[in-house]
Formats: structure tokens, sequence, C-alpha cells
């Protein structure tokens, strides 16, 4: 049976991933997730995100649940893991929960205001070596 805290952490997830943070029934308001998102991410350029929802903690009216984010840029992938917190908003202990929007959720290394970008690098050029070894060009 899934709980209201992780009802609305799996929301979160689905919103995150359909790249619509504000849709994942957050606390703030739609403009201020959808604008410390795009200023976020906006480094990156085209990148796809897939969250998904690992173990959630419930305390009272807090919770906290751990988010596995997957980032796909360029043909790359990572993963970075996350810890989204949630609250129930109503002081009756039967409220709706919320998730509280921060992109430590997402990845918990970034702290609040950073922006993350992409830079391709070019490797080093690798020897050309003959089966013994030895150099075959150099530069």
């Amino acid at each position: 049976m899934l709980t209201g805290a992780r009802r609305a952490a799996e929301t979160f997830a689905r919103a995150v991933s359909a790249e619509r943070p504000a849709g994942g029934g957050t606390v703030e308001g739609p403009s201020e997730v959808d604008v410390d998102y795009l200023t976020a991410i906006g480094g990156l350029g085209p990148v796809d995100l897939e969250a998904t929802v690992g173990e959630v903690e419930v305390a009272g009216a807090a919770a906290t649940a751990a988010l596995e984010s997957t980032w796909t840029l360029d043909g790359s992938t990572w993963t970075t893991s996350g810890t989204l917190d949630l609250v129930r908003v109503s002081a009756d202990g039967e409220g709706t929960w919320r998730a509280e929007w921060s992109m430590s959720a997402l990845d918990g290394r970034p702290r609040p205001g950073d922006v993350l970008a992409a830079e391709t690098t070019a490797p080093s050029r690798g020897a050309i070596l003959a089966a013994g070894g030895e150099p075959l060009a150099t530069r």
C-alpha cells in the first residue's frame, strides 16, 4: 500500500521526468519552481532526466524520500542521488503531502543558487605503439 508521502514523492518524480517539476505537487508555487529549475539546469542544454523514488521515511508531518536521478546529455548518462523533503500541509494530521522543491532532491551536491553546466573536452591523443610497446608515431 502506498502511503500519502510515497504517493507525493512519486508524483514529484513523474513531474521531474516529464521536465515539469512545478507540476509535482510542491509547497512552493509553480513559477518559483520553474524559474529555479530552469536556471539551475540552463547550462546543460537539452537534457533528459528520469527520477525514481527509493525509500520513504515518515516522521509525523514530515517525510524524506530518497531519489535517484538519471541524466542523459549528448549520449552520456550519469546517475545522481538526492533527498526529497515532504511535508503534510494540514495541521490536523490528515492533510495532503507536498514536496519541498530543491535541486538537492535530484542531486545532493549543488547548493542553492548553483547552476549546472556541461563542457565537452577533447581527450589527449594516445600513443600509437607497436606490438612490443615501442612508439610508432610521435607528435
